[in-house]
């Protein structure tokens, strides 16, 4: 019998049988129906939330009810589709556009700086960006193995990492500064970066930028706006109550979906960055708590494909991590804001909020789909690799003979 791998045995010490294995790789497929169920599921509330909440908005601009549906459901399509060969695409290609698309989404970036686009939000356009962070520092510290063990190794990813900030604070937006860095420290920690290499990115990304906000007072005044709520004007002090009643008048069960009020007073971002304010409303709190349960189902799955994943191929367990991980912050972000406990002007909620955004959600949703579909192909061709090897018979040194009888 060939000796067992080190992969093949439990924390118990114990040797790790073929069923032990195809037991693992059940719960895989099983994390793959639990996560798409949950993903259908967010997406048609979602698209029903966003319906519910836009269509105010769309009689007040003289549009058709639907309006606002038809180009979510145009961005959702577009996800679909993009997602679909993200996940068809064979491995050499992922890996070969992994690095391109980054510095697409850095080009795109820095133009959308001098030139204001009206055909993708400036939100989406950050989701891009750390989208194609995430994926280009899965694929960079999985190619190393995870472990760094030397700070020229670090350079590069900070190196970029500190322009992305850079643009970032440039454009004054405090939360998605914070958002980004948050990412990025995670994946550091994610790709085996000790306590110094991050303390170090912290130091190259924030001085630049805090020097260049304090070297002009208007640009603090701006920052200080975001972050300290009672310096803001007596409107935004009237939407943060209006906002407030939205969310305690649905009481358990809510008013039922469609059946909101407060979306009708003009409550700015009722359909975007707050639109959880008039979920609250119509589904109440049986309905947050539900949304909850579902967010942290994705996170779950997400987390676990990294899990079962690691040993097997570190590229998509690192990839599936920093996606997970993108989702739960934003929602958690969002959460935090809406409810108060943040100070900042709120950002959009994934699967709901009105917008583009939603195609880069679906995207990243694909994308964790991809990591369990190829982790799980490697997962098995390595477990073939191993019954086969236990199949085989031991080697025999050179020259033995066997029984034959010696002269």
């Amino acid at each position: 019998m060939a000796r067992a791998r080190y992969d093949d045995w439990n924390f118990m010490g114990e040797s790790l049988d073929n069923t032990s294995r195809t037991g693992s790789a059940l719960r895989i497929k099983h994390l793959m129906v639990l996560f798409s169920v949950s993903f259908l599921i967010l997406l048609l509330l979602g698209l029903a939330s966003a319906y519910s909440a836009s269509y105010p908005q769309a009689f007040r601009e003289g549009l058709v009810h639907y309006h606002y549906l038809v180009r979510q459901i145009i961005f959702v399509a577009v996800g679909m589709v993009a997602g679909a060969v993200l996940i068809l695409l064979p491995e050499a290609a992922f890996r070969f556009i992994t690095p391109m698309f980054m510095f697409g989404s850095l080009i795109l970036f820095s133009a959308n700086f001098f030139i204001k686009s009206t055909y993708m939000e400036y939100e989406s356009i950050f989701a891009l960006i750390v989208l194609s962070v995430v994926m280009y520092l899965s694929l960079y510290f999985a190619n190393r193995e995870n472990h760094i063990s030397r700070l020229r190794e670090l350079m590069f990813p900070m190196l970029f990492s500190v322009v992305f900030v850079f643009l970032i604070a440039v454009q004054q937006d405090v939360q998605f500064l914070v958002q980004f860095l948050a990412i990025v420290i995670i994946m550091f920690a994610i790709g085996g970066v000790g306590f110094g290499g991050v303390l170090l990115l912290m130091l190259y990304a924030l001085v630049p930028s805090v020097c260049w906000v304090l070297a002009d007072s208007a640009k603090l005044d701006t920052i200080l706006n975001q972050l300290v709520p009672g310096l803001r004007s007596a409107d935004d002090a009237a939407q943060s109550v209006l906002r407030q009643q939205s969310l305690s008048s649905g009481d358990w069960f809510g008013r039922g979906l469609g059946m909101g009020l407060f979306k009708l007073e003009n409550l700015d971002g009722i359909s975007t960055r707050y639109i959880l304010c008039n979920v609250a409303e119509e589904l109440g709190f049986a309905g947050i708590l539900a949304i909850f349960i579902l967010f942290m189902t994705v996170a779950y799955a997400g987390y676990r494909c990294s899990y079962y994943t690691r040993n097997y191929s570190l590229h998509y367990s690192n990839l599936s991590a920093g996606l997970t991980t993108i989702i739960l912050w934003q929602f958690l972000t969002n959460v935090a804001i809406v409810f108060g406990v943040l100070p900042f002007r709120g950002i959009s909620l994934p699967f709901f909020s009105v917008g583009s955004g939603i195609a880069v959600v679906v995207v990243e949703c694909a994308l964790i789909m991809r990591c369990m579909l190829r982790g799980l192909g490697k997962k098995e061709e390595r477990m073939t690799e191993l019954i086969l090897s236990e199949d085989e018979p031991d080697a025999l040194p050179v020259g033995y003979a066997g029984n034959a009888d010696l002269d």
